[in-house]
């Protein structure tokens, strides 16, 4: 069995902590635009990231980066096959110029999630997005809230 040492144990709690901020980040885009898939009309069962995460680590957790989809028909459709210029187009109208236009902007910013204190603020961002106790829409409350 491998040793754990402080670094490694860190790195755990750091992974499990964004895996459940993802968990709220899905809850709190269903919150805010529903369960239906925008494309299909059929319950959604995922959160998915406009702006993929792997690109955007600012709009990570953003919950305006994210649209409900179903996964079979549309999900599944965006990230496995090589035609859904159509599923894009759609999703931009569903934004609106303003949004669209916002995380465009905001697609560059960078951020760090690798200590333990940033992810329990983004926890505690999204729980209170997702349970009514506050909702930090700007990136300036946002950044203020992880400096706290």
């Amino acid at each position: 069995m491998k040793k754990q040492t402080p670094a490694s144990i860190r790195k755990e709690v750091i992974k499990k902590l964004e895996d459940e901020c993802l968990n709220i980040w899905k809850m709190c885009v269903f919150k805010k635009y529903g369960t239906t898939d925008i494309i299909t009309g059929k319950p959604a069962n995922v959160a998915h990231h406009i702006i993929p995460r792997a690109e955007s680590k600012f709009l990570k957790f953003e919950v305006d980066n994210g649209v409900p989809l179903e996964h079979l028909k549309t999900h599944f459709r965006i990230h496995y096959t090589p035609n859904h210029k159509d599923i894009d187009i759609k999703i931009e109208e569903w934004c609106g110029k303003e949004r669209w236009q916002w995380l465009k902007d905001n697609y560059a910013n960078q951020i760090s999630y690798n200590s333990i204190e940033t992810m329990l603020k983004v926890r505690d961002k999204l729980s209170k997005q997702l349970y009514g106790d506050g909702y930090i829409s700007d990136d300036e409350d946002f950044a203020k809230a992880l400096k706290k």
